[in-house]
């Protein structure tokens, strides 16, 4: 049985790295942009996958997708990387939530993490992600290569 101390000490980390992935996220995005505007660089590659095999990694095109919804341009979005909306919408809901929370001193994000990941750990539901990873893997070899 986890104690109550163990408890805090696991939210205290999951609401640590939540904040940590909210600023990198936007910090991705800050610097792409100036790399573009500034700098004129209009493809910046950094996936160390695709750098070492030639082949692009299930979540190649993801910043450009979030970029292009950014911008508003739902089509390029999905064609860049289907999966660059779910992380858009991640990023749009993560900060405001994280914030309700520290000003409210409730943990509704972590029980919401708590439960969804339960819901993961699920067998039938490992088994439809992976397959959603590899048509959209597929789908990024077939539209890179």
């Amino acid at each position: 049985m986890i104690g109550p101390a163990t408890t805090e000490k696991k939210k205290r980390k999951f609401y640590f790295f939540a904040t940590a992935a909210c600023l990198l996220g936007f910090g991705w995005l800050l610097f792409l942009s100036y790399a573009e505007n500034l700098l004129g660089l209009t493809d910046v590659k950094i996936c160390f996958f695709r750098n070492a095999t030639g082949i692009p990694c299930p979540s190649c095109g993801s910043s450009r997708a979030v970029e292009a919804l950014i911008h508003g341009d739902i089509a390029a979005s999905i064609l860049f990387n289907p999966f660059g909306i779910i992380i858009a919408f991640i990023m749009a809901i993560l900060p405001l939530w994280l914030l309700y929370d520290a000003i409210s001193k409730k943990s509704g994000l972590y029980m919401f993490f708590e439960k969804i990941n339960r819901f993961l750990g699920r067998k039938t539901v490992i088994i439809a992600l992976v397959v959603i990873v590899v048509l959209n893997w597929s789908w990024n070899i077939f539209k890179y290569c």
